[in-house]
């Protein structure tokens, strides 16, 4: 299989596509703000705080991907979890949106050479947002949201 159609592949399954795991989206559908912010103990990361972490990542990376500026890591990986109320939750959930989606076309629109040197990157990438996503469900099957239909039993 060629390294970009794996990589999109992978990004596909992270963002929006149900794959052996739950997605990205299918993960936070239907999250209200409430839900976004609970949290059972001080040491466990809201969905929200999840979701800023992977919108920081991916932002990070996106940007040394392309090539362009500002795709410098912070010294303290806590502070990437950090809510701010404003935006709301809708508009956090879709700046994630818009960058898994950059992601995608990115990739796509990429050169081999440049996939051969970024594939061990995308790839931890790919497997740190399906981390992620696997606390999320966690989460919200601790609230009592989590529908099994949806692509986890239990």
């Amino acid at each position: 299989m060629h390294i970009k159609t794996l990589l999109t592949d992978q990004f596909n399954a992270c963002y929006g596509k149900d794959t052996w795991f739950v997605s990205i989206k299918t993960a936070i559908n239907g999250v209200n703000t409430e839900e976004a912010l609970w949290k059972n103990k001080e040491t466990m990361h809201s969905i929200w705080e999840i979701v800023n972490h992977l919108i920081y990542y991916n932002d990070l990376y996106l940007k040394k991907f392309k090539g362009e500026s500002g795709g410098e890591a912070v010294l303290d990986n806590d502070a990437t979890f950090t809510v701010s109320i404003k935006p709301g939750w809708e508009e956090t959930t879709h700046v994630l949106d818009q960058l898994m989606a950059e992601w995608i076309e990115n990739i796509e629109a990429s050169s081999d050479a440049h996939m051969e040197k970024w594939v061990t990157e995308l790839n931890f990438l790919a497997l740190h947002h399906t981390y992620h996503v696997g606390q999320i469900v966690n989460i919200r099957k601790s609230i009592g949201t989590w529908d099994s239909a949806s692509g986890v039993l239990g």
